[in-house]
């Protein structure tokens, strides 16, 4: 079986691992974090999404990087780290937003805003996060607009 040669940069950490990984096989099927089995395409489609949403903050100046080669280390990573943001992404038919919240509230350390960015399949991207953080972030957004 042919195998492709998979390099974990070094995005939200000093990380440099390669594995080998076979195409095709029992490799290629994860498991989501509510313990759904994901297929290629919904890892893909996640992936991408995380990727976007990269890039989407880095246009507005944010350091933002990807923390899934850090998430096979046994610790808690978000899927997007953009200080003071602690992001997990979900993307789907029906994204688990609820799920993703618990996920990344639990996770977070103190200083950070636990965050979802969340896209229903052919809708806009939604922001999550908890009414205490909104309420912060629109005072300080009104001091700085002072």
């Amino acid at each position: 079986m042919p195998s492709t040669r998979r390099r974990a940069g070094s995005l939200c950490g000093t990380l440099s691992d390669t594995s080998t990984i076979g195409v095709g096989s029992v490799a290629d099927i994860g498991t989501s974090s509510e313990g759904v089995s994901m297929g290629r395409y919904q890892r893909t489609k996640g992936a991408n999404w995380e990727r976007q949403i990269v890039n989407d903050l880095r246009d507005y100046g944010f350091d933002a990087q990807r923390c899934a080669p850090l998430q096979t280390d046994g610790l808690p990573w978000p899927d997007v780290l953009a200080d003071p943001l602690w992001i997990e992404c979900k993307v789907g038919k029906r994204p688990p937003i609820i799920k993703g919240m618990d996920q990344a509230m639990e996770h977070c350390p103190i200083g950070r805003i636990p965050t979802v960015v969340h896209k229903q399949d052919r809708q806009q991207p939604l922001v999550t996060l908890r009414w205490a953080d909104f309420l912060d972030l629109l005072k300080e957004w009104r001091e700085r607009a002072e």
